[in-house]
Order: C-alpha cells, then sequence, then structure tokens
C-alpha cells in the first residue's frame, strides 16, 4: 500500500438517520436524515483528507463515477440500501461482499490507479447516565478499505470514535444541547466525530508506515 502513488475515491457513504439512543427528543427526531445532510456538508473535506493521509492527491468519487460508469456499476451495495445516503448517487458499497474486492480492483484497473478507497460512517448519539449528572456522546463508527488494481484488500480497518459532549445537569438540558438545538447539535458533533475518525486512521497510517520503515 505504502508504494502506491495513485488513489481514487469509490465511494463515501454514510447511514441516512443520526441515531439518538436513550434520550429524551421529540419523535420527528427519530426518523431523520442528518447523517446525509452531514455527509455533505463533509464530503469535499473527506477527500482532501484521505489525500492528506496517502499523501497524493486522490481522483474524487464524482469523477470516478463519470469515468467508469460501467466498472462502477459492478460494485456490490449493501443489503439495506434504503437506509444509507444516495448522495451524488455514490454506492453503499457492501464492504464484505464476496466480490467486493475483486470488483473494486477492476474499478481501480479501469481508472489505471493504484489503488481505490471506500469509507463509510456510522453515527450514534448516546447519553451517559451517572450518579449525580448526565451527560451525552457522540459514535461513529467508520470503515475503511482500499483496495488495488489486483484485487487485494490493502487497509481493511474500523475505528469507533467517542466524542463526548458536555455534562448535563440533572434538572435541565443546559445551554448547549438542549430541545430547540438538539438537530444543529447533533450535526455539529457527527461532523467531530467524522474528522476524529479520519485523524484516527491517519496516525494508524503514519505508525505502520513508520514500523515497517524501521524493521528490518
Amino acid at each position: 500500500m505504502y508504494e502506491a502513488k495513485t488513489f481514487a475515491v469509490a465511494s463515501v457513504f454514510a447511514k441516512k438517520e443520526i441515531v439518538f439512543d436513550n434520550m429524551p427528543v421529540a419523535p420527528m427526531l427519530y426518523d431523520n436524515d442528518y447523517g446525509a445532510e452531514v455527509l455533505e456538508m463533509e464530503l469535499g473535506e473527506t477527500e482532501a483528507r484521505l489525500g492528506e493521509i496517502f499523501g497524493v492527491d486522490v481522483v474524487p468519487a464524482g469523477k470516478v463515477m463519470q469515468e467508469q460508469p460501467k466498472a462502477y456499476g459492478h460494485l456490490p451495495e449493501v443489503s439495506d440500501p434504503e437506509t444509507f445516503t444516495r448522495l451524488n448517487d455514490m454506492t453503499a458499497v457492501d464492504v464484505d461482499a464476496k466480490d467486493a474486492a475483486a470488483t473494486l480492483g477492476a474499478l481501480a484497473g479501469a481508472l489505471h490507479v493504484d489503488a481505490v478507497v471506500v469509507l463509510s460512517h456510522e453515527w450514534t448519539l448516546e447519553r451517559d447516565r451517572f450518579e449525580v449528572n448526565e451527560g451525552v456522546t457522540a459514535f461513529d463508527r467508520c470503515t475503511l478499505l482500499v483496495v488495488d488494481k489486483d484485487g487485494n484488500r490493502l487497509w481493511d480497518d474500523v475505528v469507533i470514535v467517542r466524542i463526548p459532549a458536555q455534562e448535563l445537569d440533572t434538572s435541565a438540558f443546559g445551554v448547549g444541547l438542549n430541545g430547540a438545538t438538539w438537530a444543529d447539535e447533533a450535526r455539529q458533533l457527527a461532523r467531530r466525530a467524522a474528522r476524529e475518525a479520519l485523524d484516527t486512521f491517519e496516525r494508524r497510517y503514519r505508525a505502520s508506515r513508520t514500523a515497517l520503515r524501521s524493521s528490518p
């Protein structure tokens, strides 16, 4: 993977909803599209950050779909695609499918790049309960898959990021997370978690590369 010089983004997708777990929010917030909104806000930065991680510019997903629609159309889709974003008609790739690596490799070959990247997010907001106070924590289960043009899985990884919000008094929500601002707070926490997930991947990538270079 460290010898790859050219990368393309095959898909960046997320669960449509930000899940509110054990939280007293308005019923309308349980059926939301906040995950799709967060992904739309973060897509450009995500593609740029992937370039920073690998140390090269990456071909954005939109260009991949435009240049190789046939190869792109062969990517395996998750079994419940309606629960995921359809941002820019990107495919929610089933990274565990038997033909995932082969089809992603074929896409890389058709694009004449060394490897392609798939990234996905699943965001949850959860209430933490303590003896004298309460808190809210945002979680992002972020999956990263990198496949080379020969269909080899170069990097198959999952991180679960935890972003604490603020401690809440037991008698009130407090200013930062009150009923009137839940949607905005949820989106901002998810964005922070997404960025921390990419930072974690970058740290892992650099640490692994350093360890490889220093090994006999």
